[in-house]
């Protein structure tokens, strides 16, 4: 809703019912905080929304991935103000609309402090901070993020602003073109759906591709814990460096080195551990036993130990947006269950990096 009502009204948009003239809504979705947020990889979210871009059985495509952009913007103005360039300048008006504005000082009001304090600034009508796609929404259903940085770039060069782009990590952008099935589905209520809703049956098919995915994760843990097992266990049983002929080479190998070759020639073919080697270390059981959910003793350690290695990975590296999901995890048993699991398979996460957590003295 906020996206559609920077459109001027002009355009079409009629904002006390749902249904528009609006074909395409573009959006920006921040990469840095959007991974933070959801605990999801890059790639994740990008199969993500390419879910949501193809056509199926649940839905019709939603919307369009355009690319990665640069989306934080600041211009300093240094010629006349804003509200003066807005007169003549439909960006003007739209920066007007979405920007913020960096400082409350310059020659239209100067609020204290010398000029060599101030260096540039305080000769500049003002410097504002926006977002380039949210800019273009602000200028009409048909205008795209191209309009607006084109538009920049020729008062920039008349010497009216000067612009500076964030292309650090923390302004780069996913540049989303919302198609109208979009627009409708993620605007309607729950109270507007009469079938209880496509976006419950959206919802469905994400949690269950992600599902998936998981469990893809958790099956090549457990392959590689068992050929780890079944070399560790030859070992064991011939409790020394017994050396055979390899079948491929003809070269002496160490017994445990060609079971290993073995085992990840056979899962690289087939997926899976073959189970004729499962066979020979039967007497020594299955190491592997479910996780004691009902073990509320145990859960809570391990939920205080995962919190304080997540905290101390925000507070390392020195994150602005620390502490929000972190805080959480002991409210969301299933938030809360999925990240012990992941730090006890070892499966990195964006907000715990196998490698910095790896160093920590609880691990």
């Amino acid at each position: 809703d906020e996206a559609v009502d920077d459109i001027p009204l002009e355009a079409g948009v009629d904002l006390t019912c749902n249904e528009t003239n609006i074909d395409n809504l573009h959006v920006a979705i921040p990469v840095a905080r959007t991974v933070d947020a959801s605990d999801c990889k890059e790639e994740s979210i990008e199969t993500m929304l390419s879910l949501l871009e193809e056509e199926n059985s649940s839905h019709s495509s939603l919307l369009s991935v355009e690319g990665y952009l640069p989306d934080a913007a600041t211009i300093t103005l240094k010629r006349c103000a804003l509200e003066k360039l807005g007169k003549v300048e439909e960006v003007a008006r739209s920066i007007e609309k979405c920007g913020t504005r960096l400082d409350q000082s310059g020659p239209q009001g100067d609020v204290g402090g010398t000029a060599l304090e101030k260096g540039f600034y305080a000769y500049s009508f003002g410097t504002y901070k926006f977002s380039v796609v949210r800019c273009a929404r602000c200028m009409g259903p048909t205008s795209e993020p191209r309009h607006v940085y084109a538009a920049l770039r020729r008062l920039q060069d008349r010497g009216e602003l000067e612009l500076s782009l964030d292309v650090t990590a923390s302004g780069r952008a996913l540049h989303i073109r919302l198609k109208k099935d979009g627009i409708h589905l993620f605007r309607r209520r729950p109270s507007d759906y009469s079938d209880g809703g496509s976006i419950e049956g959206v919802k469905t098919m994400m949690s269950k591709q992600f599902s998936a995915k998981e469990q893809v994760s958790v099956d090549k843990v457990q392959s590689m814990y068992d050929i780890a097992q079944k070399v560790a266990n030859i070992t064991r049983q011939s409790n020394g460096e017994d050396c055979l002929e390899d079948a491929y080479d003809s070269q002496e190998k160490s017994a445990r080195l060609v079971e290993f070759q073995n085992l990840i020639q056979t899962f690289f073919k087939e997926g899976t551990v073959s189970s004729k080697a499962t066979s020979r270390d039967q007497s020594l059981g299955d190491d592997i036993k479910d996780f004691p959910l009902d073990n509320g003793r145990l859960l809570s350690c391990l939920c205080s130990d995962t919190t304080m290695i997540a905290q101390a990975i925000s507070s390392r590296r020195q994150r602005h947006e620390q502490g929000d999901a972190v805080v959480q995890i002991r409210d969301h048993a299933d938030y809360r269950n999925l990240c012990i699991a992941k730090i006890l398979h070892g499966i990195d996460a964006p907000r715990a990096p196998i490698k910095e957590w790896y160093s920590h003295v609880l691990w």
